[in-house]
């Protein structure tokens, strides 16, 4: 325990205390760290005060005396003991968990009257006025000593009743100064832990905007391959074979059955193209492209297919541009595969800060939080809200059982809008 007596106690009330008591009994009281620094002190009798405690060798004295306590405080509940001035002294340590925090002292009594001739002798050997030394004896308090232990003894546990109050109220603040300090420093390990996080997560959208432009980029090579290298191979095996048609002694069933695979096989090269990554888009912009692809895709489908474009005649931002045909994409493709529905219809309007893009279905619908929750397993819905943050938009989607799927893609319009051209 590093404390001392003087920091676990108030002195306001126990000074009142000492005050009633010392005006009821007359007995002088001091009390004192366990180190003997003075906390407070009421009464004194004048014969200590102004004689013993002035001269000399009485002070030596009275010092042996007071060392006599810190070496006899563990004897007893209390010490009591004649100085080496003649008088009765009193002193009671006060012991919390075993450890010495203060002491309560009084005295400075006679339990009998003096032999004022031992005294007379003193006030001579010492230097003193006799005849004043002698009228201060007199006025010293002459108490039985079964009136001085009781209220020594109160004291003292008065005293120790205060400090443990205290040293219970000083552990109770460590206790919560503890608690904020390991809170601080759990929140700045938070903060540090939410600022790596968030570095990390800057850093992942910035791998996956990389790998999303690599995958544009690759997807348009691959896509102008397919168009201008194998479908123009595949053109000119088409011209051959019906070339050998009209000239050929071969069966013409087989010829128009070689023309017929040609033309499937380019058929579905047009469309791996578009799903790769439409010219148009490059070319001619989204309007253009998401007429073309929902007429396709009606097509090939089944499905009614409604369009609504409306950007002004203006085109957009490549990257959004991108992001728009990628979002009705995976949007129609998840209608296709889940939703049962007849009919599409996509809506996309330019305001003037941002753009709206809706796609709807009339199908069976679905729960949006089973399908979005931790435990659900809708990588296409995923990758559709992962794309359109990557570009500082949000993505809702409204459906329930049995009530169409609506998907709304909300993006801003950061970059100025430019005639006929995308970036």
């Amino acid at each position: 325990m590093n404390f001392k007596f003087s920091d676990l106690i108030e002195l306001e009330p126990l000074e009142k205390l000492v005050d009633h008591f010392y005006r009821i009994i007359g007995l002088p009281i001091a009390i004192t760290n366990a180190d003997g620094k003075l906390l407070l002190r009421r009464g004194g009798e004048d014969i200590c005060m102004k004689f013993h405690r002035t001269g000399r060798l009485s002070l030596q004295r009275c010092r042996k005396s007071d060392a006599l306590i810190i070496d006899r405080w563990l004897e007893g509940p209390y010490i009591g003991y004649r100085c080496l001035n003649g008088l009765m002294e009193y002193a009671a340590p006060i012991v919390v968990e075993n450890q010495h925090m203060g002491t309560v002292f009084t005295g400075q009594i006679l339990h009998e009257p003096p032999d004022e001739s031992y005294f007379r002798r003193q006030a001579i050997e010492l230097g003193f006025p006799v005849d004043k030394y002698m009228a201060a004896l007199r006025r010293v308090p002459i108490i039985p000593r079964p009136m001085v232990e009781p209220f020594i003894m109160f004291l003292a546990q008065f005293g120790e009743v205060l400090a443990v109050m205290g040293l219970d109220r000083l552990r109770r603040l460590e206790t919560q100064k503890s608690l904020m300090e390991t809170q601080e420093l759990m929140e700045e390990k938070i903060r540090e832990r939410t600022a790596e996080l968030n570095e990390m997560g800057m850093k992942m959208q910035s791998l996956s905007r990389e790998l999303m432009k690599v995958q544009e980029d690759e997807r348009r090579r691959l896509s102008r391959e397919l168009h201008d290298e194998v479908g123009q191979a595949l053109t000119v095996v088409k011209i051959n074979l019906q070339s050998l048609l009209q000239s050929s002694a071969l069966p013409p069933e087989r010829l128009e059955d070689s023309i017929k695979i040609v033309d499937d096989t380019l058929q579905d090269i047009r469309n791996l193209a578009m799903s790769l990554r439409p010219a148009l888009l490059d070319d001619l912009g989204l309007d253009a492209t998401l007429h073309n692809y929902l007429a396709t895709y009606s097509q090939r489908t089944g499905l009614a297919t409604v369009l609504n474009c409306d950007l002004g005649g203006k085109r957009l931002p490549r990257d959004l541009e991108t992001a728009c045909f990628r979002v009705t994409q995976e949007a129609l493709t998840n209608v296709l595969r889940h939703s049962h529905a007849s009919m599409v219809r996509v809506d996309i309007s330019a305001e003037e800060s941002e753009v709206v893009l809706s796609v709807f279905d009339n199908g069976r619908g679905f729960d949006v939080n089973a399908a979005t929750g931790t435990q659900g397993k809708s990588l296409g819905l995923l990758g559709m809200r992962e794309r359109v943050a990557q570009i500082g938009g949000q993505m809702f989607i409204e459906s329930e059982p049995g009530c169409g799927t609506r998907v709304v893609a909300v993006f801003p319009l950061l970059e100025q809008q430019v005639p006929g051209g995308g970036r």
